[in-house]
């Protein structure tokens, strides 16, 4: 049991409310705690962002490494970034004009996360 009253009050023999009754103390720390872990969150989210991006940015693409070796051996890869309703259009053209061109695959523009 603790007692609160105006400065300079005699309170006796009655407990007097510590620190954390008096203030808000405990309420700005919580509050504190939830906003800076937010924040921090946040924060470590984009510098993580910004971290993975420069590192793989020194590195090959992963999802081209199955054609590393047919490049390596002089081969050329064509990447044509179309709509998908068109992807067939533009796959016989190729044929077309270059039937020496293998299909390797279609790759959506929604890759799977990593």
């Amino acid at each position: 049991m603790r007692f609160l009253a105006a400065r300079n009050t005699d309170l006796g023999e009655l407990h007097e409310a510590g620190y954390l009754q008096k203030t808000d103390m405990a309420h700005g720390a919580g509050l504190g705690f939830a906003l800076g872990g937010l924040g921090g969150v946040v924060v470590g989210a984009l510098l993580g962002l910004w971290l993975g991006s420069m590192a793989a940015a020194a590195v090959p693409n992963s999802r081209l490494a199955q054609f590393q070796g047919e490049i390596a051996r002089g081969k050329v890869l064509l990447m044509l970034d179309v709509p998908h309703s068109r992807v067939d259009e533009f796959r016989d053209l190729l044929s077309g004009r270059h039937p020496e061109a293998i299909s390797a695959g279609l790759e959506t523009r929604f890759p799977a996360f990593p």
